[in-house]
């Protein structure tokens, strides 16, 4: 399938506000592997309606499935949002990490 206008329109918007939102926080770097998911994504939509254009709708159902899954991906145990989750350190990580410097500073301080 192939996008039409309004499509690529949804996707390309998408795809920009998620780069603008990671050069204001310090999130994983967004690619354009993520462009070519929302694509992939899309063109799926698309083939499973046996028609050969990806319409807008297609393209917005994938920009609600990809917002969920980051949602999903980004909340802690607790539902809050957790941004540190997205560079791949969850809070245990960050707790061991922690527990390492202050072993090492006291080690150093002799107690």
């Amino acid at each position: 399938p192939r996008l039409d206008s309004k499509a690529r329109k949804v996707l390309q918007d998408f795809y920009l506000s998620l780069r603008k939102r990671k050069h204001r926080m310090d999130l994983t770097p967004v690619t354009t592997r993520q462009l070519e998911a929302l694509v992939r994504l899309a063109e799926a939509r698309a083939k499973l309606e046996l028609r050969e254009v990806i319409t807008e709708a297609d393209a917005t159902d994938v920009v609600d499935l990809m917002k969920e899954s980051l949602v999903d991906t980004l909340s802690d145990d607790l539902g809050g949002i957790d941004f540190g989750r997205s560079s791949g350190n969850s809070r245990n990580k960050e707790s061991q990490r922690l527990v390492k410097v202050l072993t090492r500073e006291a080690e150093a301080a002799g107690n």
